[in-house]
Order: structure tokens, then C-alpha cells, then sequence
């Protein structure tokens, strides 16, 4: 990773907390050397901006249980029933694979009816597994924070965890087609 010039965007963050010559950014480098100038690491960004505790955010994460792998998940017309949908579910499967890690899925407006964001692998039978991101209240609490510094709220979250320290997803890139207009796509690490 290196720390070229400010970048040209913001990251959708509103001008009050995006500072661009900020020293501790980290810019992302891709394997033939060029530096991805819309990507971004902000160490500490959940602690000194959103004032939250990543360690207590996942804690309160965990807690939820995990939806069997063998039983089709329901529709619940609330978002309620917060679970984590594991690898070995069929609805999470890729390329009819279990995979190695769990996911939370939640959106607002839960209401108005169930969002749709396509990436590899996803599934018109995973949809129910999405939840009100009111329901789940360490994602209502991190997006209420992050969304008060956006210039374009978001609207939908993906909470990954993944089986050991030895497991991710290696570089790719998202399928843009749902992404409305100015928005963006952040990920949170919480460890």
C-alpha cells in the first residue's frame, strides 16, 4: 500500500469528516502497481468518527444464532428473527459449494420491499435472509452513525464472518449494476 496524492472523490462522505490530505489513509495498490484512487483504508475510522467499539460490535454480532443448514428460510414480513446464514446453507452455497464463511444481510425500508444487490454467487433464495437493519441493532447503530456523514445514505449491509484468519475473498470486483447513482460501497472491519 501506498499514500499517493488525495484522491479525486470523498468516498461519499459528507466534507466535514473527509479531510483529502489526511496522512493516515492507506491506498489500495493492485499487483501490477497501480494504485486504486477511489479505495481507501482509514485506520481507526470506527473509533475517532463513528464513536464505536469495533471489539463490542462484533461481540453483540456473534450473539445471533445461525439459521439451520437444512431448513429453507421463511420470509418474515417484519425483518425480524436476526440469524447468520452459514457457508453450508444451500442459499449460500457458490456454484452449488459451501463456502467458508456466515453472512447477516439488512437493509432499510425493509417495508417498501426486499433489495436486491447481485454479486457472484448470489441467489433469489438467500433474499429472504435479509432482515430490517433496524432489527439488528449493532448494524442500525453503526449505519445511523455512518449515514449521518454521507452525502448519499446507504441503504443495504453484508456483515461477513469468515471461518478462521486464514479465509477471505481475494480481489474482485462488484457487480455495479444495483448501485444507485453516487453511491458507494464501504466495508467496516471489525477485526
Amino acid at each position: 500500500m501506498t499514500t499517493p496524492s488525495a484522491p479525486q472523490t470523498a468516498f461519499g462522505l459528507a466534507p466535514d469528516v473527509y479531510e483529502p490530505h489526511r496522512r493516515d489513509l492507506e491506498f489500495l495498490e493492485l499487483p501490477d502497481g497501480r494504485v486504486l484512487r477511489d479505495a481507501c483504508i482509514w485506520p481507526g475510522f470506527m473509533q475517532q468518527v463513528l464513536n464505536v467499539d469495533p471489539e463490542q460490535i462484533w461481540h453483540m454480532l456473534r450473539e445471533f444464532p445461525t439459521w439451520p443448514a437444512n431448513r429453507p428460510i421463511p420470509f418474515r414480513p417484519d425483518g425480524s428473527d436476526v440469524h447468520w446464514v452459514g457457508g453450508r446453507h444451500p442459499a449460500l452455497n457458490f456454484r452449488g459449494n459451501a463456502i467458508r464463511r456466515s453472512k447477516i444481510w439488512c437493509q432499510s425500508g425493509y417495508s417498501e420491499g426486499l433489495r436486491k444487490y447481485r454479486y457472484s454467487g448470489w441467489q433469489w433464495k438467500v433474499a429472504y435472509a435479509t432482515h430490517d437493519v433496524q432489527q439488528v441493532a449493532p448494524v442500525a447503530e453503526i449505519a445511523g452513525k455512518l449515514n449521518a456523514h454521507m452525502e448519499v445514505p446507504i441503504n443495504h449491509w453484508i456483515v461477513t464472518a469468515y471461518e478462521n484468519e486464514r479465509d477471505c475473498i481475494g480481489l474482485h470486483s462488484d457487480k455495479m449494476e444495483n448501485f444507485a447513482p453516487n453511491s458507494c460501497f464501504v466495508v467496516l472491519k471489525l477485526g
